[in-house]
């Protein structure tokens, strides 16, 4: 008999009915269902090699068949979290950022591609730190550097980078035992040879007491991260006070071949050693010898030239840069600091016309208007100022000598603008202007009472206005405070005999000649004032016991000099500056009735 099926259905379509019920039973019940023995495609075959792979920590070998994974399925999980693990143990942490947000909400995957995610983001915020480090050490800004450095540490107390520039930065501010904790700490948690941070301490503290062994070692170092410019200011001035210049030369030469070196501001650096060695030839030839295209090489150029006895190549360089559109402050004033220059070693105000037809006097002129002009603070214009000062003086200006003083006596003096208020103050001397002298030169010393350079030159020019009492007792100061100083001594010498203490001063002679380490010019200057000095006294004293009016003669039959009598240019040779266009004497009493350029009266 012929078995009858249900209308519709066929034997096959039964039996399929059958096949899906079974395994959903099973899997309703807590079964795993089975493969069914269904082939695994090409991407799970692949991935499944690459994760055993991954798992068994042989990440690299996995790395073909994960990024096949992701041409078939860019959104796959597993692909893309073992990969991103790859890329961060070579550190491209870019690369593994993209990789590791990709993975989403994975059950297995999600937690761990978060976890990793916050790692980097603390990782960036510790190169930000790291990089905040570095900028400070750049600048020489030791404590901000240890400051983030000692933040960076309180939240990754152990990350080596990090222990390296704490040591390194705690060096720099002296603070040697937490530099030798973190070096001993470093070499614990990271395994990492610290021998070279350790040289670094070494030779960082003996600097002081044992220069040529700090030397040996800072030298010594390989790892970049040492040669911040403030330690290549130190190598420098270890060289320097060894006397090894040579050497210093060849060690700025052969960091040029460094990687990462800005070899720019090297040669700049080495320019700089050539100017302050006095070695003009070498610093012009190196600057030269390459493109000069910044500002700041420009600048070091025309004041090479300038201490180079090329001061019309300074002059034309400034000026040319000037018209060429590049309104720099700093232009002018390398342009008059050239002409000033000229001045010093002509001994009168240069005259001449540059390439671009104005004069000399007109060029002076202008830049000084300019910078008396310029809308600026006068501490943001210091350095022009004084040194607009001081054109100003030698070209003999006096509608815009007072100005510029006016101006500059609101400045706050630091040790280089002392320096320049000095020689512009010497200039008014020279120049006949010594009552304006006193003037500034006063207002310098309210602010550096201890300078006895300006000490100095104020007892000088308060003996050219006769005012000689004032000058002793600053004299007075000044040889106290530099005992050995011979000019110091004779100046006092001059002023006591100005001021009519004649038979002190031969006294204060007397007792200074005792001393057996005088020798040589000094010692006959001091035995040729005793001599003056005796044979006045001696005068002096005759004349007093006879009624007659008429001096006696001297022992020689010559005519007596008196106290008053003796200028202060024979009495110290110093006292006078010289130059060609010929002395610029004053006796010790009176200031000089008029300057070399049109007699400007001091005030």
């Amino acid at each position: 008999m012929t078995k009858r099926y249900a209308p519709g259905l066929c034997r096959h379509s039964r039996l399929a009915s059958y096949a899906l019920i079974v395994p959903i039973a099973i899997f309703s019940a807590g079964y795993p269902l089975p493969s069914m023995g269904r082939d695994p495609t090409v991407e799970e075959r692949l991935f499944a090699t690459a994760d055993a792979s991954a798992r068994a920590g042989r990440l690299e070998d996995a790395v073909p068949d994960l990024e096949r994974v992701l041409k078939i399925n860019p959104a796959h999980s597993g692909a893309r979290y073992h990969l991103a693990i790859f890329k961060l143990s070579k550190k491209e942490y870019s690369a593994a950022r993209k990789l590791l947000e990709g993975v989403g909400n994975d059950p297995e995957f999600g937690p761990k591609a978060r976890a990793k995610l916050q790692e980097l983001k603390m990782r960036a915020e510790q190169n930000e730190l790291t990089r905040s480090v570095q900028i400070y050490l750049e600048a020489g800004a030791f404590p901000e550097a240890l400051k983030e450095c000692r933040k960076a540490l309180s939240r990754s107390p152990e990350d080596p980078d990090l222990l390296f520039y704490g040591a390194f930065t705690a060096a720099l501010v002296g603070e040697r035992s937490y530099a030798e904790a973190l070096v001993k700490k470093r070499a614990t948690v990271s395994g990492l040879d610290s021998a070279e941070l350790q040289k670094f301490l070494i030779g960082w503290f003996a600097r002081d007491y044992a220069p040529r062994e700090a030397l040996e070692h800072l030298v010594g170092l390989t790892d970049r991260r040492f040669f911040v410019p403030p330690v290549r200011l130190v190598i420098r001035d270890l060289m320097k006070q060894l006397g090894l210049t040579d050497d210093y030369e060849r060690f700025m030469i052969s960091e040029r071949d460094k990687p990462g070196i800005d070899k720019a501001a090297l040669d700049r650096d080495l320019a700089r050693f050539f100017i302050e060695q006095g070695q003009y030839q070498k610093c012009i030839a190196l600057l030269e010898a390459r493109p000069v295209e910044s500002m700041e090489d420009n600048l070091l150029l025309i004041e090479v030239y300038t201490l180079a006895g090329r001061e019309s190549h300074a002059m034309n360089l400034a000026r040319t840069l000037l018209n060429t559109g590049r309104e720099e402050d700093a232009l002018r004033i390398g342009w008059l600091k050239a002409w000033l220059h000229m001045a010093r070693v002509w001994g009168t105000p240069p005259s001449g016309v540059a390439e671009s037809g104005d004069t000399y006097e007109a060029i002076v002129r202008d830049n000084v208007i300019h910078v008396l002009n310029e809308d600026k603070p006068e501490a943001e214009k210091a350095e022009s100022l004084l040194v607009a000062l001081r054109a100003a003086v030698i070209l003999g200006l006096p509608d815009l000598i007072d100005p510029a003083i006016e101006q500059s006596m609101r400045l706050n003096l630091d040790e280089a603008l002392t320096k320049e208020a000095l020689e512009t103050a010497e200039e008014m001397g020279i120049h006949s202007m010594s009552g304006r002298a006193v003037s500034f030169l006063e207002w310098v010393l309210a602010q550096r009472p201890e300078d006895p350079a300006c000490m100095r030159l104020l007892a000088e020019n308060y003996c050219l206005i006769g005012r000689a009492t004032e000058s002793v007792i600053l004299l007075e100061n000044v040889v106290q405070k530099q005992p050995d100083s011979f000019k110091g001594f004779a100046l006092l010498i001059d002023a006591m005999v100005s001021a009519g203490r004649g038979k002190e001063a031969h006294q204060r002679i007397l007792e200074r000649l005792k001393d057996p380490n005088l020798t040589g010019l000094p010692r006959r200057q001091l035995e040729t004032k005793a001599f003056i000095l005796a044979g006045s006294a001696s005068a002096n004293s005759s004349s007093s016991d006879t009624s007659d009016s008429t001096e006696a003669p001297s022992a020689t039959g010559s005519e007596t000099v008196s106290e008053r009598d003796v200028p202060l240019s024979e009495m110290h040779p110093d006292y006078t500056r010289k130059n060609a266009s010929g002395p610029a004497n004053a006796s010790s009493t009176s200031a000089p009735a008029g300057g070399k350029h049109g007699g400007n009266s001091s005030h």
